[in-house]
C-alpha cells in the first residue's frame, strides 16, 4: 500500500515541480519587470498594470484552447482513438494562432 502511494506521489511530483517552477519563474520576472518600470515613476507603474492586465488576458485566452486540447487529447488517448488525435490538435494549433493573431493586434494598438 505505501509503495502504490509514494509511487503516485512520484509520478504528480514529476508534474507538479516543473508547473510550479514555471509558475514562480513568471512571477519572479513579473515583478522584476514592475520594479524596473517603477524607477520611471507613477505613471509607468500605471501604464505597466494596464499591459500586464491585458497581456494576461490575452495569454489566458490562448492557453486554455490548449488545456482544452489536452482533455481532448487524453480522452480519444483513453478511448484508444488514435486517429482523431491528429485532427484535435491540429485544430486547436489553428485556432490558437488566430486568437493569439488578434490577440497580437489588438495588443499592439491598445
Amino acid at each position: 500500500m505505501g509503495f502504490v502511494l509514494q509511487k503516485k506521489l512520484w509520478m504528480f511530483s514529476k508534474l507538479f515541480f516543473p508547473l510550479a517552477i514555471s509558475n514562480l519563474t513568471g512571477m519572479l520576472a513579473n515583478l522584476v519587470v514592475m520594479v524596473f518600470i517603477a524607477r520611471i515613476g507613477y505613471e509607468g507603474v500605471a501604464a505597466g498594470a494596464i499591459i500586464s492586465s491585458s497581456f494576461t488576458f490575452f495569454l489566458v485566452m490562448v492557453t486554455n484552447i490548449f488545456y482544452a486540447m489536452a482533455i481532448l487529447v487524453a480522452k480519444d488517448f483513453g478511448a484508444e482513438n488514435y486517429c482523431n488525435i491528429g485532427s484535435i490538435v491540429n485544430a486547436s494549433i489553428l485556432i490558437g494562432i488566430i486568437v493569439a493573431t488578434v490577440a497580437i493586434f489588438l495588443q499592439c494598438y491598445m
